[in-house]
């Protein structure tokens, strides 16, 4: 039998499901986001001590909204800023496809295609299966029998060893 506290959440949740998914949706644009923002406001609320003795649950729950907005969008900038590499005549050239830069292009391939092959072979599936296929998170997660959350898990896991294979070191 669920506590108080895990009861007042399922209330909780019950209750502002629905607005928290409209907030997001009208503010992402995504379904898929507007629902992982939804449960990572009900995650947060879940972590607190005592939140069942809140005097305005629903205010709180907003603010959390807001924030989390807000960290999506400055993990935006970030990964904009990080992804923006600046325009060098010599390197780019009016022909794009200079010997030099091939050779980085090949070289930077054969960095992501090492560190892919030393992934678990699920985790290698659901990174290939979103970046080349195109599926969301959920699509994946539905194909596969896992939750959402694992498969965010598994992308990152991914993402973070083709990253450090990119910078040069080891995965």
């Amino acid at each position: 039998m669920p506590g108080t506290s895990e009861r007042w959440l399922e209330t909780v949740a019950a209750d502002y499901s629905g607005a928290l998914n409209g907030f997001f949706l009208r503010r992402t644009g995504s379904p898929s986001d507007a629902e992982d923002l939804v449960q990572e406001v009900f995650a947060r609320l879940a972590q607190m001590e005592d939140a069942s003795r809140m005097d305005n649950p629903q205010a709180y729950i907003f603010q959390i909204a807001v924030n989390l907005l807000r960290d999506k969008a400055r993990r935006a900038r970030v990964r904009q800023s990080e992804m923006h590499e600046p325009f060098d005549e010599a390197f780019h050239g009016e022909g794009g496809g200079s010997p030099e830069r091939m050779a980085v292009v090949r070289d930077d391939l054969r960095r992501i295609e090492a560190a892919l092959q030393r992934l678990p072979k699920k985790t290698r599936t659901i990174f290939l299966l979103h970046r080349l296929d195109g599926l969301k998170y959920r699509e994946i997660a539905d194909a596969m029998g896992l939750s959402v959350s694992t498969v965010e898990k598994h992308m990152i896991k991914a993402l973070a060893a083709i990253t450090r294979r990119m910078k040069g070191r080891t995965v």
